[in-house]
């Protein structure tokens, strides 16, 4: 006789059962578009951490060594250079860059045992600052913005989160239907046999009055016993995808609680909020991630503006120098003179064509527009599907309450 178990003897004592909150536990561990969501956060959080970086200090050390064999017309003379740098460079939160340098510069004759015939230094201090043209706050935009696609991307994760544990939810309740679908076939698939061999019994005494009946009953019967075969096979089939989904190996046992457990019963209750639709609809537009994401996007886009019309304005730069250098006549690379200072300021003006940057200013104006439009459309979205939702919540809340009526109704009748 065939049983309503899915696993054999020798399976049973290997068999994970899960309830609710072990799946979404689970899956919250293991699966596989989480690891994908939480590296793809991780992704954007390292180009802040880069854009961070660049706002600071950025030290560059150079050395480089020379060898030089001036050949047999020049008496094989022999010399050796070393020429070393080392900067730094800072860049400045409304435009421009300050960097300081130190160069060192020693020359040796070979040929003079190693004697030294040349040493200089060099300390420069310069910085560019625009005037015009990437002058401001649109200097610190690159870094802002990373700030804020970093915002965004934990907004987009945290709601990757939370719609992946309701299709983690939805799944499992799917077996749960599937595990009493095979119950329920089960014990049509004994009534049937019942009835079968009764109507074979019945036969085989020569008291039918219907020589139809007992294969007619046979062959309910063995539409049942396919059907049970077919409810299995089904429920085989969603559970490894729900696996997969999971991040299970497909291989492992797992089976799920009754539908009618304690435990799942008592989450199902939680699952069901008792909010009035307008109540609903004011928490949706205050709190949805999605949508705070699109509000945001205004703001980027505002900003995208002040900064396409900054890159119309002409370039004036003002650069400005100081360097000091060490006596030649006096070996010594870090003796600096202030004799021998010398100082420079530049001041450029240059004007172009700005037609490119005009027409990505207009574009700007455009996706401000825009962005706009796309917070609205989201915000009556979003308010009409939170009113649907919260219809549907009511609407499975007394289809419930129906379907029980109608289970302690056949339990009365049975």
């Amino acid at each position: 006789m065939m049983s309503p178990d899915i696993f054999t003897t020798e399976q049973q004592p290997l068999v994970q059962t899960f309830g609710l909150a072990d799946a979404l536990a689970y899956a919250q561990r293991h699966g596989r578009e989480v690891q994908d969501a939480k590296e793809t956060l991780y992704l954007e959080a390292l180009d802040l951490t880069l854009e961070r970086h660049l706002w600071t200090p950025q030290f560059v050390a150079d050395i480089q060594t020379e060898f030089t064999d001036l050949g047999q017309a020049n008496n094989f003379d022999r010399a050796m250079s070393a020429v070393s740098e080392v900067a730094v460079a800072q860049r400045l939160p409304y435009g421009g860059n300050v960097t300081a340098r130190m160069v060192s510069t020693l020359v040796r004759d070979l040929n003079e045992h190693a004697t030294t015939t040349g040493e200089s230094g060099n300390f420069i201090l310069e910085a560019n600052i625009p005037l015009f043209r990437g002058a401001g706050r649109v200097a610190y935009e690159s870094r802002y913005q990373a700030e804020r696609d970093l915002i965004y991307a934990v907004r987009t994760y945290e709601r990757f989160r939370r719609s992946f544990l309701v299709q983690v939810a939805s799944g499992y309740f799917e077996l749960q239907q599937l595990r009493s679908a095979i119950a329920n076939t089960f014990t049509s698939y004994g009534n049937r046999r019942a009835d079968w061999e009764k109507a074979d019994f019945v036969n085989r005494m020569g008291q039918s009055k219907n020589i139809f009946e007992a294969p007619r009953a046979l062959s309910s019967f063995r539409q049942a016993e396919a059907g049970l075969v077919r409810a299995k096979e089904q429920y085989e089939a969603v559970l490894d995808r729900f696996k997969i989904f999971i991040g299970m190996p497909v291989p492992e046992l797992l089976d799920v609680l009754d539908q009618n457990s304690d435990a799942d019963a008592q989450a199902l209750d939680d699952l069901l909020p008792e909010v009035e639709v307008a109540t609903a609809v004011d928490v949706a537009l205050r709190l949805r991630l999605d949508l705070l994401n699109d509000a945001d996007r205004i703001d980027d886009a505002r900003r995208g503006v002040l900064v396409a019309k900054n890159q119309i304005l002409p370039d004036l730069n003002a650069t400005g120098s100081v360097a000091l250098d060490t006596d030649p006549a006096q070996f010594n690379s870090a003796s600096y003179n202030t004799e021998r200072a010398t100082w420079r300021g530049l001041l450029q003006l240059r004007m172009d064509d700005r037609k490119r940057e005009r027409n990505a200013y207009r574009a700007s104006l455009i996706a401000l527009r825009k962005s706009q439009r796309d917070y609205e459309v989201a915000s009556e979205t979003i308010r009409a599907d939170v009113r649907r939702a919260a219809r549907r919540v009511l609407q499975q809340a007394k289809l419930r309450d129906i379907q029980a009526a109608n289970v302690d109704e056949n339990e009365l009748r049975l």
